[in-house]
C-alpha cells in the first residue's frame, strides 16, 4: 500500500513544475494525471495516465463533492465536464457521471490544500477551495490508516467495464495529398505509412492533437487536423505540374577556321578556363547545336558542337563558319 505522507512529499516536490500535456512526468513538464504517475512511481508503483480512468478504475470509492468534510489527505478530487462530440475517441465517452477532465491531490484538509497541474498558471499549483471541484475519490492503493470513508454519494455508480468506443473518420487534406500515419503521437516518430485522402479509418483514442487510428490492419497515430466526418467532400488532388518541354534541337554544319591556320580548341564548357577536350583542325566540319550558344564572363560567344564521337562540347563561335 502507498504511504500518504510519501505521496504528499512527492506532490509538493512538483510545485512550480511547468504544465505540459502530455509531458515527461518530471520537472521538464507534467500534466494533471502525470502528477499521479510521478507520485506512484516514486513509491515503485504504477497508475494509468488519464483522469477518467483513474476515477473509474483506480478509486475504491467515489462521490459527489459538496463539503470539505468529505475529504482527507491522500484522496483525489475531480473536475467534471459534459461529454462533447469531440470526446468520442475517449473509451469512457457517454458514461456517467461525465467527462472527469481534471484531477487534483488532497494534500491537507485543515487548511484545505489541493495540489494539481493547472493550465491556468501553466504549472503545478494549489487550490484552497472546493468550488471548482465536483467529485472526490479514494485511491485503491493508498493506505488511509483505517480512516472512515466519506459520506456516500447518491450518484449512480459508473459502469466498471465499459466497451471501448470506436469512431469512423475520413482522412482529409486540403491539398489532396496522402497523410502520414506515424508510430507515435509526435512528428518525431517514424512514418508507418501514407494514407490517401478519402480513406476511412477507425479512431480509438485521442491524445492531445493526435488520434490513434486503424487502417488496413495498421494501427498508428495521425494528427487530428487531418480527420473529418466521413460525409465531408473530398478535395480534388492538386494536378502534377506539366514538365517543361525539352528545348528544340536544330543542327547546322559549320566549318572550323582560324586566321593563323592552327587547330581550334574544343572545351568541356563555354569558358577558356575549363578543361581542354581536343584540338580541332582547320577545315573540319562539325555539327552545331544552334539553340545551345553561350557567352562567358569575358564576353566570348561559344557554340555547342559535335565532332567525331564527341558530343556536347564547346568551340568559340568566331572560329565557326556556317554555310
Amino acid at each position: 500500500m502507498l504511504s500518504v505522507s510519501k505521496l504528499s512529499a512527492s506532490a509538493n516536490e512538483c510545485m512550480g513544475w511547468p504544465y505540459v500535456s502530455p509531458g515527461t512526468n518530471d520537472r521538464n513538464g507534467i500534466d494533471c494525471s502525470g502528477l499521479f504517475v510521478k507520485m506512484y512511481r516514486d513509491q515503485g508503483a504504477e497508475i494509468y495516465h488519464g483522469s477518467n480512468t483513474i476515477f473509474r478504475e483506480y478509486c475504491s470509492e467515489t462521490g459527489k463533492l459538496t463539503s470539505v468534510n468529505q475529504l482527507q489527505p491522500g484522496m483525489v478530487v475531480f473536475k467534471r465536464k459534459d461529454w462533447k462530440d469531440s470526446d468520442k475517441g475517449n473509451r469512457w465517452y457517454g458514461k456517467s457521471p461525465g467527462n472527469l477532465s481534471h484531477i487534483g491531490y488532497v494534500d491537507s484538509v485543515n487548511p484545505l490544500r489541493i495540489i494539481h497541474a493547472s493550465t491556468g498558471p501553466m504549472c503545478v499549483t494549489t487550490d484552497t477551495k472546493i468550488d471548482k471541484w465536483d467529485y472526490w475519490g479514494k485511491l485503491k492503493d493508498v493506505d488511509y490508516g483505517g480512516s472512515p470513508s466519506p459520506d456516500p454519494s447518491p450518484d449512480p455508480s459508473p459502469d466498471p467495464d465499459p466497451e471501448p468506443i470506436t469512431v469512423s473518420k475520413m482522412v482529409y487534406a486540403e491539398n489532396g495529398k496522402p497523410v502520414n500515419l506515424r508510430y507515435g503521437p509526435s512528428l518525431d516518430k517514424k512514418i508507418m505509412d501514407e494514407i490517401p485522402v478519402g480513406e476511412i479509418v477507425t479512431l480509438s483514442q485521442i491524445k492531445g492533437g493526435w488520434s490513434k487510428v486503424t487502417w488496413k490492419k495498421k494501427t498508428g497515430w495521425m494528427m487530428n487536423a487531418f480527420l473529418v466526418d466521413p460525409d465531408t467532400p473530398v478535395p480534388e488532388p492538386e494536378p502534377e505540374p506539366e514538365p517543361e518541354p525539352d528545348p528544340p534541337i536544330l543542327i547546322e554544319d559549320a566549318t572550323v577556321w582560324s586566321d593563323n591556320g592552327k587547330p581550334v580548341k574544343m572545351r568541356a564548357s563555354p569558358s577558356q578556363d575549363c578543361k581542354l577536350y581536343d584540338d580541332v583542325p582547320v577545315g573540319t566540319v562539325v555539327a552545331v547545336d544552334v539553340y545551345n550558344a553561350a557567352t562567358d564572363a569575358k564576353g566570348n560567344q561559344w557554340s555547342k558542337v559535335s565532332y567525331r564521337n564527341l558530343k556536347g562540347w564547346y568551340i568559340m563561335t568566331k572560329f565557326l563558319s556556317v554555310g
